[in-house]
């Protein structure tokens, strides 16, 4: 059986654009759909602003002979367009932390079958 620290991203720190690119989606899905960070004239600000991201998964006992599993994600935004402008707070919708949790019960779940 591996371990459980072997099937767990313990951390991810990316940004979803680079310069001369834009990224809206992250993989099959528009950043949106995890991201709100407002809107812009052309949509949801997390499908046309460069978003910069900080994806952070842990495993830690409880104390009780269990283990806690948690993730933190936290994103800002920018438009790149125009003048300059300072990033905006990005507020999760929950659907990537709960996207993470269920890979890892199905792995889990695949590993002790």
């Amino acid at each position: 059986m591996r371990s459980l620290m072997s099937l767990v991203v313990l951390a991810l720190a990316t940004s979803c654009a680079s310069s001369g690119s834009k990224m809206r989606k992250l993989g099959t899905e528009p950043i949106s759909r995890y991201l709100n960070c407002g809107d812009s004239i052309m949509g949801p600000a997390a499908d046309t602003y460069r978003v910069y991201i900080s994806l952070i998964s842990q495993v830690h006992p409880d104390g009780k002979g269990e283990t806690d599993f948690e993730t933190s994600f936290v994103a800002q935004a920018r438009n790149m367009e125009g003048t300059t402008s300072d990033r905006v707070a990005c507020g999760t919708t929950g659907r990537l932390e709960e996207h993470i949790r269920l890979r890892l019960i199905e792995k889990l779940n695949s590993s002790n079958g």
